[in-house]
């Protein structure tokens, strides 16, 4: 750690950058450590080449890079709440590298719920997200509006599959060929190939 701190050891403020072998976390936080309770923070956290996958145990998940506020509480994965409200300029899921992503939401053990925006070159999508990671297959719940999306870039099929619509989905899986659950699309275009569908 190098950085400054300053107030007691049970209620601080600290900024500085922390170098651990998941990545790189610089940090401009209000924490307090209560007797016999959860710690706290609140600030600003910005996080570079950080391993998301290794922090949170899920191999699907790679390198994050997010800049912005957060709010919560412990620092344990099974207790961890904490409000996020930032920009991720990119996150590797599924062996692809998204980028710009903006979010408000919580994640919660392993889970996150909220807003989130994103404009990457194969997906521009905006909409309300429940995404849970507690067991092996990861599960989606998602309303959205889909303007662009390349599910093959994406490494989500094999085939080369690109939908636009407003999608209301829910299912686990971590791609098109493990997928189980029920989706809707409505106002809808989908191409396979050179096949394509409106509907």
């Amino acid at each position: 750690f190098r950085g400054n701190f300053s107030g007691l050891y049970n209620n601080f403020k600290t900024t500085g950058t922390i170098t651990t072998n998941l990545g790189g976390v610089y940090t401009d936080l209000t924490m307090q450590f209560p007797d016999g309770k959860e710690p706290s923070y609140k600030g600003v956290l910005n996080t570079s080449r950080f391993n998301l996958g290794k922090f949170i145990r899920n191999d699907n998940f790679g390198n994050i890079e997010f800049n912005g506020k957060v709010a919560g509480s412990s620092f344990t994965l099974q207790k961890m709440k904490t409000s996020l409200d930032g920009t991720v300029k990119q996150l590797e899921f599924n062996k692809y590298n998204y980028t710009n992503i903006t979010t408000i939401g919580t994640f919660e053990k392993k889970a996150f719920y909220g807003q989130l925006k994103i404009n990457d070159p194969n997906v521009d999508f905006i909409g309300s997200v429940q995404l849970d990671f507690t067991e092996q297959q990861p599960r989606f719940n998602l309303f959205a509006d889909i303007l662009k999306s390349n599910y093959r870039e994406l490494n989500l099929s094999k085939d080369n599959l690109k939908v636009t619509g407003t999608l209301d989905v829910n299912f686990t899986g971590s791609n098109i060929d493990n997928f189980l659950g029920q989706a809707k699309l409505l106002n809808a275009v989908v191409q396979n190939n050179d096949a394509e569908i409106r509907f």
